[in-house]
């Protein structure tokens, strides 16, 4: 299946804004829901009938920035709890299914 390319303009790739940890969030036609607690920890993103679940697991705390203009591309911030953090990992969320981590 054929990505969709992120076109990029000079200065507006990252605009400044912080990495999020806010319970909701839309973008590009998807639902973003953070559950920092609970059973299941983790971020959602649900577009449609179609999902994908980032789990939180214990230690560590999340964070995501949606990037590119229009916003439609979720960087997710997984790292480690507690001063100072000393492994972190990304992921990103083109669309619900679609998933690349690093």
């Amino acid at each position: 299946m054929a990505c969709s390319p992120l076109n990029i303009q000079t200065g507006l790739f990252l605009t400044g804004t912080a990495w999020s940890n806010a319970l909701n969030a839309s973008f590009d036609g998807k639902t973003l829901t953070y559950t920092p607690g609970g059973s299941n920890p983790g971020l959602v993103v649900q577009q449609g009938g179609n999902s994908v679940f980032h789990a939180q697991v214990a230690g560590r705390t999340l964070k995501y920035l949606v990037l590119g203009t229009p916003q439609k591309y979720l960087v997710i911030l997984d790292a480690e709890t507690g001063p100072p953090s000393q492994r972190w990992g990304l992921s990103s969320i083109s669309a619900p299914g679609r998933r690349s981590r690093s």
